[in-house]
């Protein structure tokens, strides 16, 4: 009897120490998302560029009568959805019990652009209606950036539990910012039904320059296994204002008649873009001895 006892006992200590080795104690420490890593991401982006611009040319026309044609608009916003990659790569430390700290090279790419365009149209007759001249101001002004972009992030965090991270993101980008503002002035004079002037003048101006992006986001990581996560970001990129401004020379650079002037076509513009990117993606991370 007591050696059948010895033996129950026995059994039922093996089987809690399986059980035990089996299910995690609620005081074991946290997994933290430490060590190294990279990832791989994919998602949509959306470009926003408010855009102001404002075009006039003043002339002289067969009345001998000086008019002026003019065209604008202010903080026009234009919107457009793509797609959008990224790689990043970093590495990640637990700071205490549950906060948490990382730093990370960020490349992505997308296609970030964006235009609005503008016509205006006038005409005059004199009273007989015999004679008579129409001009027009065809506008368009574009945004874009290079289609590569890369940014350093650091990614601040709190952990949830041992398998889930909150985090936000602040970091710099590093991207050019092209704007590009072309202008069409063209005039058409008609006598007695027949045309006796014809001039067309276009005043175009490209403007790239470097941009750092402010970059602001929010993510949450969940672990599967200890070496891979599975990642959703929100990023928000901030690229600034780009203007563009040209002056055109006091005569028309061709035409049928000399006498017809644009004194005073000038144009100019300013675009402000920034962008907004939903993301999911994976991440392996290299070593991560405290999970295993």
């Amino acid at each position: 009897m007591k050696f059948s006892l010895t033996r129950l006992a026995l059994k039922v200590s093996v089987l809690v120490a399986g059980l035990g080795a089996s299910t995690p104690l609620l005081s074991d420490p946290y997994c933290p998302f430490n060590g190294f890593y990279a990832g791989v991401m994919g998602g949509a982006l959306q470009s926003t560029t408010e855009f102001s611009r404002e075009s006039s040319a003043q002339y002289e026309n067969f009345f001998h009568v000086p008019g002026l044609i003019s065209s604008g608009q202010k903080d026009v916003k234009v919107y457009r959805w793509g797609g959008a990659g990224a790689l990043n790569l970093g590495y990640g430390e637990q700071v205490g019990k549950c906060m948490f700290i990382a730093g990370e090279i960020f490349v992505s790419a997308a296609t970030r652009d964006t235009s609005v365009s503008d016509y205006a149209y006038t005409e005059h007759n004199d009273q007989s209606l015999f004679d008579s001249f129409n001009t027009s101001l065809k506008a368009k002004t574009s945004a874009s950036t290079q289609n590569v972009e890369l940014a350093i992030d650091l990614r601040p965090g709190f952990l949830v539990n041992s398998c889930t991270l909150l985090y936000g993101r602040v970091g710099v980008g590093f991207n050019k910012l092209r704007t590009k503002n072309r202008v069409d002035f063209e005039y058409n004079g008609r006598e007695a039904s027949e045309f006796v002037g014809h001039s067309v003048q276009t005043l175009s101006t490209t403007k790239k320059s470097n941009k750092s992006a402010l970059r602001l986001g929010l993510g949450c990581e969940w672990k599967l296994c200890p070496n891979l996560s599975l990642t959703s970001d929100y990023i928000y990129s901030y690229y600034g204002k780009a203007k563009t401004q040209r002056i055109a020379d006091s005569t028309f650079a061709n035409g049928e008649d000399d006498n017809f002037i644009a004194d005073g076509f000038k144009t100019s513009s300013s675009a402000k873009m920034a962008t907004q990117a939903f993301l999911v993606g994976i991440k392996y991370y290299f070593d991560n001895a405290c999970c295993r």
